[in-house]
């Protein structure tokens, strides 16, 4: 992958983490976890995207997205294009399978 990886990737804590489900409080850097690098997070303005849709999010806490709200995104991400519409779609593979297992995906900021 070119923007996100996987828990075992990581190369230290500067991450945004992708959780299935609904975050418990209390466990982090899950195995099965989607993690992109603040810096790329920065880059690419993927917190501007995700607040324009999701008024709540926090780039330092917790936002649930819900399948209604992914959507959205993805549509504005690729009206956007460039490496942001990359990244989303890089990230839309994980994001659809957890949508059949769950209901909504967690982003657990840093």
């Amino acid at each position: 992958m070119k923007y996100f990886c996987k828990d075992n990737e990581r190369i230290g804590t500067c991450y945004h983490e992708f959780q299935k489900g609904k975050f418990n409080g209390t466990d982090f850097w899950k195995a099965n976890s989607l993690c992109i690098h603040d810096d790329i997070h920065c880059k690419i303005k993927l917190g501007e995207l995700i607040q324009s849709v999701v008024p709540e999010y926090s780039p330092t806490g917790e936002t649930t997205v819900t399948r209604e709200q992914w959507e959205v995104i993805c549509c504005k991400a690729n009206e956007a294009g460039g490496e942001l519409a990359e990244a989303v779609a890089e990230a839309d593979i994980w994001v659809r399978n957890v949508f059949d297992k769950y209901d909504v995906f967690t982003m657990i900021g840093i």
